[in-house]
């Protein structure tokens, strides 16, 4: 499933921020930054006050990933 363009709860839009949301936690793991404050600077930097938002964010999953390495039925005829 790709990441929503605005959280469902209040409407704001959020997809736009999902990569860099990415990145930070990437850069946050590299360079064993524990994070010790939690995420709440990340979005706090990022703009997102509200707890929905956060959900969204926490709770997002790239599921199509794992779809693509399960492949696709080469003849769709026989599925049933």
């Amino acid at each position: 499933m790709l990441f929503p363009v605005r959280c469902w709860t209040c409407g704001k839009v959020i997809g736009h921020l999902w990569n860099e949301y990415n990145e930070r936690l990437q850069i946050a793991k590299v360079s064993n930054d524990n994070l010790e404050n939690g995420l709440e600077p990340l979005f706090k930097e990022l703009g997102l006050k509200r707890f929905c938002c956060h959900t969204m964010f926490l709770s997002h999953y790239e599921t199509y990933e794992d779809a693509i390495k399960m492949g696709f039925p080469e003849d769709y005829s026989n599925m049933t």
